[in-house]
């Protein structure tokens, strides 16, 4: 295996990785924190319309 395909083969694990630990940790703060985020969400969402 070549240095290259090696070194696309670690970031795509760690991408998976990430990918699996960011949705659990989303998953425990889900119900607290996606009001919030929503909230956050809808107030940028206003602001880049009105500039």
């Amino acid at each position: 295996m070549g240095d290259k395909q090696m070194y696309e083969y670690n970031v795509t694990a760690n991408r998976d990785f990430l990918h699996k630990a960011r949705s659990r940790i989303a998953r425990r703060f889900e119900s607290r924190m996606y009001d919030e985020w929503l909230k956050i969400k809808v107030l940028d969402t206003g602001v880049e319309l009105n500039q």
